[in-house]
């Protein structure tokens, strides 16, 4: 008998209002640095840009989305947590998810971002289709610079 994975026990979906508390506590740190990060992430919710994965009822983690000059989806965030959860598909759902509805949207491409100092999500992009396409100095706080993705659909 075959086991099923996590990433097939978690149902994926777009975040409503009743999942703002937990979404905002995660970005606690982020919130206290940009305070009007709070209304970006309320405006992904009631925009649909932002999705969450959901175990058992709880939400395990969430990807924000925009539109880069109103046009091209660009990923802005995306994490799992509590840390148990990692390396099991979960972020790779949230992918699959949007990209189909973006896909459905008549997008071709989708743009995702990391700093330079983090190896890990580079080559959680590359696993994924994504190429290296540029990278922007000066935006960090952590003086790394951001290694931009594009990944066409």
């Amino acid at each position: 008998m075959q086991s099923i994975t996590l990433e097939e026990k978690v149902l994926v979906r777009f975040a409503t209002a009743d999942d703002l508390g937990w979404i905002l506590k995660m970005h606690g740190k982020m919130l206290e640095k940009y305070a009007p990060m709070r209304r970006a992430i309320e405006l992904a919710v009631q925009e649909r840009q932002l999705i969450v994965p959901e175990l058992n009822g709880q939400v395990i983690g969430c990807l924000r989305f925009e539109y880069l000059g109103g046009a091209v989806p660009y990923i802005v965030m995306l994490f799992v947590h509590p840390d148990e959860y990692h390396d099991q598909g979960v972020g790779t759902a949230m992918l699959e998810f949007l990209q189909s509805h973006l896909r459905g949207l008549g997008h071709r491409l989708l743009l995702s971002s990391s700093e330079t100092s983090e190896p890990r999500p580079q080559e959680w992009h590359r696993k994924r289709g994504f190429r290296e396409a540029g990278i922007l100095f000066g935006t960090n706080d952590t003086g790394a610079g951001e290694l931009f993705f594009l990944k066409e659909l």
